[in-house]
């Protein structure tokens, strides 16, 4: 990850951990601000966000059907 930070953080019931920050890059791959990590690290390339996320993320939350929600 580059030297920004990660300000949420998101464990899923499959194991993955979304992270939500002011990052571009994770394990050298370009990303922005939102990625689903898979249980062993590696980025979970099925992760797509409705919409594109354009600014630090601050907060991810899930909702009661399964939507993730995130605020920056």
């Amino acid at each position: 990850m580059n030297d920004a930070d990660v300000n949420s953080i998101l464990i899923q019931d499959d194991g993955g951990v979304i992270i939500g920050g002011g990052f571009t890059e994770v394990n050298s791959s370009p990303v922005e601000y939102l990625v689903k990590l898979n249980a062993d690290g590696s980025i979970d390339s099925s992760f797509q966000a409705n919409g594109k996320v354009n600014n630090e993320v601050f907060v991810i939350s899930e909702s009661s059907n399964n939507r993730i929600l995130v605020g920056g």
